[in-house]
């Protein structure tokens, strides 16, 4: 399905709930702070900012979250961060599927071998009859946004089929562009002295390439991390009065276990490309071999390739990538990589 149509559901099933209450057009301009402690926020609806009392507030805000600087004011550090200099972009449209098209592929991925090949595309058929195109490039080797220029594009990838594909298709939509320069991991985990009242959650939290498309999914498992957190707290014989104080001890490092798997294959993967910036961890271009010799293998393996699409939507475990017979698979493939190199 698109983007659009899974945020109206879930924003529809959202709003359903007897008690949740949405509302739009309105900013929070910050924190309310009581003696070291969250207590709710201040909003601004209109032209009049108003408190709002909150027993616990969540920023799930993104990648712009305002959490740090709000933190700083109420005397707690900000975070540490670790980047990763991706400088990826992808251009995105979509096209009538025809009606000769029955027997399609309703997903197709095209790309080459790291780090030679900076271009990558995918195909993705939604809802009625409709392909969803998105073509990608880093490092200044960036999709165009005029019809010729997305065509040649896709004419340019390693194989044709996309392009044959599209070419005579009619486009339904605008061409976009969203460029993607840095993946960013917030360490909250490592904060002393966080105010009790407040969690942060999301993409505020790590803000992954999107290339992997594993957002959503750790912010899914962050959440459920927060749920079982709650219901421990509420099951105790206090009940949640009074047991949301040291809350965020308890939930950030839970959240950072959700966050590492997802930014470790990503980080192994994009470190294969030199032109990508950051400090590399230790063993990083040992596992950037591994997981290009992966890489070789999934496309010419489709039970390979299940298994490495479960576990970067974080369905299965990162350690399922080095078990055998899969583990004596990659690293022979790893040995005719270096001997051909």
């Amino acid at each position: 399905m698109s983007r659009g149509l899974l945020e109206y559901l879930v924003r529809r099933r959202t709003v359903a709930l007897a008690n949740v209450k949405m509302e739009a057009d309105a900013t929070i301009e910050g924190l309310i702070r009581d003696n070291g402690r969250v207590s709710g926020v201040r909003r601004k609806h209109g032209t009049t900012p108003e408190p709002v009392a909150a027993d616990l507030v969540l920023d799930a805000s993104g990648r712009g979250s305002h959490a740090a600087r709000w933190l700083v004011e109420m005397g707690v550090a900000a975070p540490e961060e670790t980047t990763i200099g991706v400088d990826f972009a992808y251009t995105s449209t979509k096209y009538r599927k025809p009606d000769h098209a029955g027997a399609v592929e309703p997903l197709l991925l095209i790309g080459g071998p790291r780090p030679q090949y900076t271009r990558a595309a995918g195909l993705f058929e939604i809802e009625n009859r409709t392909w969803h195109v998105s073509l990608a490039g880093r490092f200044g080797d960036y999709p165009p946004t005029d019809e010729a220029g997305f065509l040649a594009f896709a004419k340019s990838l390693p194989l044709p089929r996309l392009y044959d594909l599209i070419k005579d298709a009619e486009r339904i939509a605008d061409i976009t562009h969203h460029r993607f320069p840095t993946s960013i991991w917030r360490h909250y985990e490592r904060l002393q002295g966080f105010p009790s009242g407040f969690l942060i959650l999301g993409d505020a939290v790590c803000s992954f390439n999107p290339v992997y498309g594993q957002g959503m999914s750790s912010a899914a498992l962050q959440v459920q991390a927060l749920r079982e957190a709650l219901r421990a707290r509420a099951a105790d014989s206090h009940g949640l009065d009074g047991g949301l104080n040291g809350l965020s001890a308890e939930f950030f490092p839970q959240a950072a276990q959700a966050v590492s798997a997802p930014w470790t294959l990503a980080a192994n993967f994009d470190f294969a490309y030199p032109e990508t910036r950051g400090e590399r961890p230790q063993g990083i271009a040992e596992g950037a071999a591994y997981f290009a010799a992966l890489d070789s293998l999934q496309a010419e393996d489709i039970d390979v390739q299940r298994l490495v699409t479960e576990v970067f939507q974080l369905t299965r475990p990162l350690s399922a990538l080095r078990e055998e017979p899969l583990l004596s698979r990659i690293l022979a493939r790893l040995q005719q990589m270096q001997r051909s190199a």
